[in-house]
């Protein structure tokens, strides 16, 4: 299993840990993914996921470009939806 510019040394304790880190790590993300696709499919008209309601508050000057990435579930598409307004 490759690591950066190496392999996970697995017959040391760190580098065990190291890779059940980074599998933890893709598993997080992929999970966050399906989360949201099925979120966003199932969505009934009318409901906003938290992002989206933070956004709106945003973007009625409501909230700060800080206070809705602060709050944001995922701030770095927070991040990208603000720069992109």
């Amino acid at each position: 299993v490759g690591k950066a510019h190496g392999l996970f040394p697995l017959h040391q304790p760190e580098g065990l840990l190291q890779l059940v880190v980074a599998v933890l790590e893709v598993v997080h993300r992929v999970a966050h993914q399906v989360c949201r696709a099925v979120l966003e499919a199932g969505k009934e008209p009318g409901l906003l996921s938290m992002d989206d309601a933070v956004f709106e508050l945003y973007m009625k000057s409501r909230i700060t470009a800080e206070t809705a990435v602060a709050f944001a579930c995922s701030p770095d598409e927070m991040k990208e939806k603000i720069r992109l307004f």
